[in-house]
Parts: C-alpha cells; structure tokens; sequence
C-alpha cells in the first residue's frame, strides 16, 4: 500500500466488521505503530488478520529491529521465554491467539462480560488519545468514555499519603468535578483513590449531577479485575457514574510493566495534570513526564519543605509547575480553552433558578464588578464565590475583564 492509499485508508478505516480483527491485536499486545505497519503491509485489518504466518513474521522487525524471522512457533514455550522484545512477543503472541480463537465469539464474550471495546479506528475513541505518541491500538472500557468537549484534569500522588494529602485530594477532585471537569486518574491506593471519591462526591451532592464532572480510571491490568480490592466500592460506582478504561484485554493480571505504562493513558486523555503528594521522583513523575511530551500543563500543590511526601511537589513547583491552593487556579487557565468547545446550554440550564450559581450571575453586569462587590451582594464567603464564577466561567456565563468580571449574555 503507497503512502496516498493507506490516508485513503485511514480516512475511511471504520468498519464495524473489523472490530473483532482489532481486539485481536490488542489481545495480543500490538502496540498501535504495529497495527498501523500490519494496516499498511497487508491493505487493512481484515487482510492482516488472514495473513499467513510466515508473513506476520517478517513483519517482527518493525517495532524491535530484530532481524530473527527464522523463529519456530512451539505453543508449550513459555511466552516470556519466546524473546524479550515486546513487538516480537506481540507478534508470536497473535499467531498463537488466532489459532485457538474464533474473533466474533471472543467479541461477543467480552461484550458478555458488559466490557466494551473500541480500537483506534472506531469514531469514539478519544480524540485526546489520537495525537499522543504510543497512543493504544484499542480501549477496553466498562460505563463510558470522556467526551471531548468535557475539559478533563488528572490527579496524580503518593500510594502511601498523609491524612492532609487525602483531604486535599477529595477537596480539589470535588471543586473540579463540581464546576464540570471530568477527573482521570489510576484508581491506586492513596492519592489517585480519593481523587476518584472525590469526584464521585461531587456528582452525587450536585444540585444537577448531569452538569457535574465524571471520573475515569486507567487500570494496569484489565477492565474486569479491580485492582486493589480495597476500591471495589468506586470501581462499582464509576463502572455506572464514569468509566473504567483498560488497554489490556479482560483477565489480564495487575503486573508491574503495566502501571508506569498506563500513565501516558492517563496524562494523555487529560487537559492538564495536578500532583498532590509526591516524593521526588515518584511514579507521579512518571505521568508528569508523559505530559510534558504530550505538552500538558502541570500543577502541583506546595507542602512543607520537611515533608519527604511534599518534595516531589515542591520540585516540581521550582521546575516551573502551577502552584495550586484551590480549584479555581486550573479552572481559569482551563476556561478559554473551553468556552466555544462546550455543547451550547440555555442560560436556564447553566444557571437554574434558586441556585448559587444563578445568585452570583444575577450579581454580574455588562461593567466589571470585584469579587468583594459580588460577596457582599450575594452574602457568601470568598472562597465560595470564587468557585462558582470559576463554573460560570467554565459554562461561558461569565468572563474575567481586568480585575472583576462580567456576565456573559446568552
């Protein structure tokens, strides 16, 4: 296939028929440069599939460079004693795969197993993911997807937090979630567990949870095992409010390559990326550095400068992070990027009357008017304000002008 015909391709590569040829690879493990070379060898998914296997394999060096086609397929050797090279693993991995797998029956067993699948070519996989580097060739995933017109904010941290660390957590995630931000984490102990509560809480006590943010994990292991056990309860809960979201194939076990590997997923499907308890050079790096490459912005909440939990965060901050003490400090850099994004909401539905947020719009005019001028008239707390013009913002009810803000007329 030339260079012209596989953008043809691409241009019209969904087929729903082809889904089950596409689980297959990423059964196998094919990393998404794989599938495009299997696409671009063989004339598409269906073509690549039936090949012959002499002619997959001498397709091995495509990801690896290693130049061993004479490999012997013996199905009782042991898959991590086969080679230690990924792409040729994947490779022999498939070839094995396909001989004892009918690829409509494992579709509609995953489907059994209320998992969906949607490869790289499917019009709903995520957009964000589409323009990182090692994107995944295909998303196991229990609930939903994030949208993309929803802004969407990792949080990231220490297993291992303080108390503090927990509560900041849950407030900020809640604070995010609240003003519609979608939060992305790795469902891990600590941090990345109470972020998830966090938002959880949100969509729960907000006054219309359809408006709130949901919240997606990004599991090292697959869709249907939750990993740890002790967050079964928000597994559960965003299996049904959000979504849990998995490169690997169902059954797959929570092994250690997989958790560093998996936070490109979690930086890429993000917006920006907010770190809340580190130690230096913890695996929060890990997504941190994901998100530099893929140009996200990075936040991070200062500790104490004797807190070995803190040092990461403060190094970040000192490396040029955004310091962060409250929602609205991601919520103002976000907003622009959103507000010809957004699916368009009557003012009714963005400010519904007897709320807060209609109180601090009714607050508003065409002039600028401070934040202590709208405390005053509306009798609420700084802080409390602050929040609720950052979701105003957000919805493009408002705009900041100068040192206040001014209703935006809908």
């Amino acid at each position: 296939m030339t260079g012209e015909e596989y953008k043809t391709y691409c241009e019209t590569a969904f087929i729903p028929e082809f889904e089950k040829y596409y689980m297959q690879f990423s059964r196998a493990g094919m990393s998404s440069s794989q599938v495009i070379k299997l696409e671009e060898a063989f004339g598409g998914a269906e073509n690549a599939y039936l090949a012959s296997d002499e002619e997959l394999l001498g397709l091995i060096p495509v990801r690896t460079g290693v130049a061993d086609r004479n490999i012997k397929l013996d199905d009782n050797k042991p898959a991590d004693e086969e080679d230690n090279e990924r792409g040729t693993l994947a490779m022999r991995r498939f070839i094995k795969i396909r001989k004892q797998t009918d690829p409509e029956d494992d579709l509609k067993r995953v489907a059994h197993l209320g998992i969906n699948y949607v490869s790289m070519r499917h019009p709903d996989y995520p957009g964000r993911l589409s323009r990182i580097t090692g994107r995944p060739a295909g998303l196991f995933y229990k609930g939903n997807l994030p949208e993309a017109h929803t802004p969407a904010v990792a949080i990231v941290g220490s297993r291992d937090c303080s108390n503090y660390g927990k509560e900041i957590a849950i407030k900020l995630a809640k604070g995010l979630a609240g003003a519609g931000v979608d939060i992305i984490s790795g469902m891990a102990m600590g941090i990345d567990g109470f972020a998830h509560r966090g938002a959880l809480n949100a969509a729960s006590e907000h006054q219309r949870p359809g408006n709130a943010g949901q919240t997606y994990a990004i599991l090292g292991c697959g869709a249907d095992i939750c990993y740890p056990r002790s967050n079964l309860d928000i597994y559960s809960r965003m299996a049904v409010s959000g979504g849990i979201i998995s490169e690997h194939y169902p059954g797959t076990e929570p092994v250690s390559y997989n958790f560093p590997h998996r936070n490109r997923i979690i930086s890429g499907l993000s917006d920006a990326i907010l770190v809340v308890e580190a130690r230096e050079r913890s695996g929060s790096w890990i997504t941190v550095d994901f998100g530099l490459e893929q140009g996200k912005d990075i936040y991070a909440v200062p500790g104490r400068i004797t807190d070995r939990l803190s040092n990461g965060c403060n190094n970040l901050i000192k490396l040029g992070a955004k310091l962060v003490t409250g929602e609205e400090d991601i919520i103002k850099d976000l907003a622009p990027k959103y507000l010809n994004r957004r699916r368009p909401q009557t003012l009714a539905a963005a400010c519904p009357a007897g709320t807060e947020q209609k109180k601090v719009y009714d607050a508003l005019d065409m002039t600028p008017v401070s934040i202590n001028e709208i405390t005053v008239s509306c009798q609420m707390t700084v802080s409390r304000v602050m929040q609720i013009l950052a979701e105003l913002e957000l919805k493009g009810c408002a705009a900041r002008l100068g040192t206040g803000y001014v209703r935006v007329i809908h």
